[in-house]
């Protein structure tokens, strides 16, 4: 019963989603970037959720160092997107200022993307 009264709540609210279109990585910085463009344009009224994390490691050696002799130092965190795969979704009683806010946050990811209302 408890599921269907969550349900309920978010279908009542108007949800907008960013889907992506192909496939590719993202770093957490930019995952930043599009939290503070679209808090900045919905004023911190809205609700944010990303469905993806940066949970992934990419490791680097150095330039003297031959094949063979480990693995390399931390050198950043990533996360995979999958063709289709929904990024961000956002609910907000406006719908303009969701698909402005939205399309400014298009041009700052580096894959290209959809957005669904």
């Amino acid at each position: 019963m408890h599921n269907k009264i969550k349900s309920k709540l978010v279908s009542s609210q108007d949800k907008s989603s960013l889907i992506s279109l192909q496939s590719g990585i993202i770093k957490p910085q930019q995952l930043e970037t599009v939290r503070r463009i679209i808090n900045k344009i919905l004023e911190k009224t809205g609700k944010i959720k990303f469905s993806i994390k940066p949970t992934l490691t990419l490791t680097k050696k150095s330039l003297g160092v031959p094949l063979g002799c480990g693995k390399g130092k931390y050198f950043a965190t990533y996360a995979t997107i999958a063709t289709g795969q929904e990024i961000i979704s956002v609910i907000h009683k406006d719908k303009k200022l969701v698909k402005l806010a939205l399309m400014k946050v298009q041009i700052k990811l580096p894959v290209s993307t959809k957005i669904c209302q």
